[in-house]
């Protein structure tokens, strides 16, 4: 895929122990714990190196948080200028919604590269997709990888 669509670089948000005092119900834990995603993590920068794709382990931390569309400093701070309003939606300072997983991978990527959003979002060729996991390590292991 993303030698595919000419992506030269592949940023993945990462917190340490993330998956540690996990409590979405025994079932949803039961699924969720399991899942490696350090190896997954270590297949695509592996698959990423072989094919001259530059992958960014990122840590997470307040990109939730701060509003990408207000240009919020991502850092701890007594108040936000953005607030998640309800599960999967952000609102900005300004009102303007956002699904808050788009929110946050922007500011994954604003820590990642600094100067990745210098001049604005427009035409930026961002695509966010969707992918269960089964799906998503399909396409890296396919024929090709990344």
């Amino acid at each position: 895929y993303a030698m595919d669509n000419k992506i030269d670089t592949i940023v993945i948000g990462h917190n340490n122990g993330w998956k540690q005092s996990v409590n979405m119900g025994e079932k949803n834990n039961q699924n969720f714990v399991q899942i490696p995603f350090n190896m997954l993590i270590n297949q695509i920068y592996y698959k990423g190196q072989e094919h001259n794709i530059k992958v960014i382990i990122q840590d997470e931390s307040y990109t939730s948080k701060c509003s990408f569309l207000d240009d919020e400093t991502i850092e701890e701070h007594e108040t936000y200028l953005g607030k998640r309003i309800k599960r999967g939606i952000f609102r900005s300072s300004n009102g303007t919604l956002i699904h808050a997983d788009l929110q946050a991978s922007y500011n994954m990527i604003r820590k990642a590269i600094p100067e990745a959003f210098a001049d604005g979002i427009e035409g930026i060729g961002l695509y966010p997709r969707s992918l269960s996991i089964p799906e998503f390590i399909g396409m890296i292991t396919s024929k090709g990888g990344c």
